[in-house]
């Protein structure tokens, strides 16, 4: 009986990979390399041209310079323009930086026509009562509010809000005993408006003196940086 030979039996990682390529059977897969990892940048900072200090650019104020050289408030920061910045919450780096006539300049370019700062603290003020008011009504609209004297309390005392807000036009004492009750939990309080604004703003038809805001994002971050821009440069704080 006539044997065949033997075969070497090869393993399959002795095999020579084939030049075919690697789609060719019997070829030996190239590893993949890992992608590099791009590091995800920072927030982009501004310095405030009335302190110097530095801060992320969404929470700063932009000014910007038209073609015909006015100085105007770009609140969204999506205005063409050469800009520069300012602290968001300080009257008095604006009115610095105004009157550093040569720094605004500099960052600016000339020629620079600047409004009065009364002008512009005004324009500030307005656009923040106006988004804090819109914020309410969205809360509203939302429930996220509580806005009767009773429930308000009640809310306070359960830690069901996050942030009251009083009409200052509100008796003297019922305020004091709201800013008392919110200050023990912890909770901020706002005195904002007057009790006709506030009614408008809710939509209602009767007063409304008070106002609890419910932990319901994002309500609740807006509506504090609206009202706390707007008290930083409000006429009587200002003053």
């Amino acid at each position: 009986m006539k044997m065949l030979p033997n075969r070497d039996k090869t393993r399959s990682d002795d095999r020579t990979p084939s030049p075919r390529g690697e789609g060719h059977k019997g070829s030996v897969r190239p590893s993949l390399s890992t992608p590099r990892e791009v590091s995800r940048g920072e927030e982009p900072e501004r310095s405030c041209l009335g302190c110097g200090k530095k801060a992320p650019k969404r929470r700063l104020l932009r000014l910007v310079r038209s073609p015909q050289g006015t100085l105007s408030i770009d609140f969204q920061q999506r205005l063409p323009g050469r800009g520069g910045y300012l602290c968001l919450t300080s009257p008095a780096c604006l009115t610095k930086a105004l009157r550093r006539e040569g720094k605004l300049h500099r960052s600016l370019g000339v020629p620079l026509v600047c409004p009065p700062v009364t002008e512009m603290i005004e324009q500030i003020r307005t656009f923040y009562e106006a988004r804090a008011c819109r914020q309410l009504g969205l809360a509203r609209r939302a429930q996220a509010l509580r806005f009767r004297r009773e429930e308000v309390k009640r809310a306070i005392g359960r830690n069901e809000v996050v942030l009251v807000v009083a009409a200052r036009d509100a008796s003297e004492r019922m305020r004091a005993d709201f800013r008392e009750a919110s200050q023990r939990k912890g909770i901020e309080f706002f005195e904002f408006g007057d009790i006709e604004r506030l009614a408008q703003a809710l939509g209602r038809s009767e007063p409304v003196s008070i106002v609890g805001l419910l932990p319901k994002l994002p309500f609740h971050d807006v509506l504090r940086q609206a009202l706390t821009i707007w008290k930083s440069f409000s006429v009587e704080v200002f003053v």
